[in-house]
């Protein structure tokens, strides 16, 4: 969008639709947060 032009692009791009996606699938099996929690650095921080 540009307003200076007066301009839409005619492409509908569904950005917010990837981490929702994601979100399903975190809340369906746990997997997303099982694997960021596997991660060293992430559980050597949550022991600090």
């Amino acid at each position: 969008m540009n307003l200076t032009n007066n301009w839409c692009s005619p492409i509908f791009m569904g950005l917010n639709q990837a981490p929702i996606t994601v979100m399903i699938e975190n809340y369906r099996s746990g997997l997303i947060w099982n694997l960021f929690m596997s991660h060293p650095d992430v559980r050597a921080e949550i022991k600090k």
